[in-house]
């Protein structure tokens, strides 16, 4: 009997251990350096509950720049969700025609990647919200207008492209697991880590128990996006936001993905290999080890600060949300016009990496609408912090030569 029919043998037992030392092995290298005090992990930002403190910020995002590895983790996630899609819609089975397994291919990566990169997104969110003095009810209104909208515009979207209105979509997942992580990170911040593993550990669990039900239980639990894990990778996401934000944490990044690589390895000899359904371990390790590859290839050293690539994916993770609700333009032109599905597999991933990379260059350059009901008013980006700190070094080479 397999793991998938059996979750509590002694597979089932080792795939969710993969998950909880995977985790352990990155989290424990970022709290717990080799000399220097601890550096917490659950980012505070809602305050102490005491009367007179303020918000604690975690150091890495107290200044407020714009963090170049989280960007280019999102824009990359981005850029293979819309190459997956493209795919499928060009020709005729996305998932076939990308380099993988039959129920895994590497663009599946995409959906877990993006899930931890907004986990990740929203206790910076609201620490740069307490910064500027938003407190209480008036953050809680910023969170629930950035993150809760999402779920009308992912049902109004997909009703408009008559898709059926008895799934789930991405847009109304990824809006329920950014509320619930802004919940986790008010209520308990520095559980974020156990938070996190406890949810996907029970996630198999949750979808098996919704398979059935019926109704909107089953939609959330045992749809294309079980919920119980995409919160679980907001949730990681969340744990490790100061890691996933900068290049000098890819040790940590690295101790992941070696121990999910040899799991993974294990899974395919013992004759479970990778399959994004049902989201039991097949799917949670080889999508938090797929992860974790792909942030160490977003900041390598090699990509360099001011390269081509480097520069189209973040600016790709900038304008994540345009990018993505446009990209449907493409599955409505085709479908209008009859070319659905109408390519041969080679071409038509050649002509969704083309496409997808298209949006990305178009978008960093239309001018930023003035007003946005999720964003508010717009306000000018801060400068990546690579960019800020060369200037801010140029700035300091000056006056010596001034001098």
């Amino acid at each position: 009997m397999s793991g998938k029919e059996m979750p509590t043998n002694v597979w089932g037992m080792m795939s969710a251990w993969a998950v909880v030392s995977s985790l352990w092995s990155g989290l424990t290298m970022h709290t717990f350096p080799r000399s220097g005090p601890a550096r917490p992990i659950g980012p505070a930002v809602w305050g102490d509950r005491r009367a007179g403190s303020g918000p604690a910020v975690p150091p890495d995002t107290a200044r407020g720049p714009r963090l170049v590895g989280l960007d280019r983790l999102r824009g990359a996630a981005l850029l293979l969700m819309l190459v997956h899609h493209l795919t499928g819609w060009f020709g005729r089975d996305g998932r076939a025609a990308m380099p993988g397994w039959e129920g895994f291919a590497v663009t599946d990566v995409a959906a877990v990647a993006f899930t931890i990169a907004l986990g990740a997104a929203v206790p910076m969110l609201l620490a740069s919200r307490a910064r500027r003095g938003r407190t209480g009810w008036r953050l809680a209104g910023t969170v629930a207008r950035r993150y809760g909208l999402l779920i009308p515009i992912g049902v109004a979207l997909r009703a408009a492209l008559g898709f059926d209105l008895d799934t789930v979509g991405v847009l109304e997942t990824l809006g329920v697991c950014a509320l619930a992580t802004a919940g986790a990170v008010r209520v308990a911040p520095r559980a974020l880590p156990v938070l996190a593993v406890a949810t996907l550990l029970s996630a198999p669990a949750a979808e098996r128990a919704a398979r059935g039900a019926g109704g909107v239980v089953e939609a959330l639990f045992a749809g294309t996006f079980p919920l119980a894990a995409y919160v679980g990778f907001a949730l990681l996401g969340a744990a490790c936001a100061p890691l996933l934000g900068h290049a000098h944490e890819r040790p940590a990044t690295l101790a992941v993905a070696v121990v999910g690589g040899i799991w993974t390895a294990g899974m395919l000899v013992l004759g479970d290999p990778p399959d994004r359904y049902p989201g039991d371990a097949s799917f949670l390790v080889p999508g938090i080890t797929g992860t974790a590859l792909l942030h160490l290839l977003v900041t390598a050293p090699r990509l360099g600060e001011d390269g081509r690539l480097g520069g189209l994916l973040r600016r790709a993770g900038a304008h994540t949300f345009g990018i993505f609700v446009s990209h449907y333009g493409v599955y409505l032109a085709l479908r209008e016009l009859g070319g659905l599905h109408e390519l041969a597999d080679p071409i038509a991933v050649a002509a969704a990496v083309g496409t997808a990379v298209a949006f990305a260059v178009v978008a960093a350059r239309l001018p930023a609408l003035p007003w946005s009901p999720r964003t508010g008013w717009a306000r000018p980006r801060p400068a990546p912090a690579s960019v800020r700190d060369r200037s801010e070094r140029a700035e300091r080479e000056a006056v010596r030569s001034a001098r």
